[in-house]
């Protein structure tokens, strides 16, 4: 039985590897993200306001909500994270609200699915910032009614998926 189960992991494990890259790039000494990291990654949230929404954007001429995490962590911490809001959910782990720390991910069921269909950026216990399709990016309050009706999960992303800027 060993062997088979042996034999069984090794098949997974070539099969895998064979497959495409990673979403996020894989780091072998896992560490929550820095104080330094999530102000790198608010101030740089910040500095895309006003930018329009565009639907599969992921740069600054325009960003849908998961390009707008996936380039903010890019260009903030150097970390490639997954593109779709499916697969952000994925790599992250729940939390609860109140030990929500900048640049968590806050996530929303806006088609009432229960599924998540829009990420945005915790800055504070009050606010968020998004790229909505209505106002482009934009920050957010956490209390507003529609928000609130909403809301899906604030998460945070799993250690074992972050990746040093220095470290192979």
């Amino acid at each position: 039985m060993r062997y088979f189960v042996s034999l069984l992991i090794m098949g997974v494990v070539m099969i895998t590897g064979c497959g495409p890259k990673p979403s996020a790039r894989i780091h072998n000494n896992p560490r929550p993200l820095t104080s330094e990291e999530r102000d790198r990654i608010i101030e740089t949230a910040e500095s895309y306001i006003d930018t329009p929404y565009r639907r599969r954007g992921q740069n600054p001429s325009g960003f849908d909500c998961s390009g707008f995490v996936y380039n903010v962590y890019l260009e903030a911490i150097d970390l490639e994270l997954p593109r779709s809001t499916k697969e952000l959910f994925e790599v992250s782990r729940p939390i609860n609200v109140n030990d929500a720390r900048p640049g968590d991910f806050i996530f929303f069921s806006i088609n009432g699915n229960a599924r998540p269909d829009h990420v945005g950026l915790i800055i504070n216990r009050e606010e968020f910032i998004h790229s909505s399709k209505s106002k482009g990016v934009t920050i957010s309050y956490l209390k507003d009614q529609y928000y609130r009706r909403k809301f899906l999960s604030v998460r945070t992303l799993r250690y074992e998926l972050i990746a040093g800027n220095n470290e192979p």
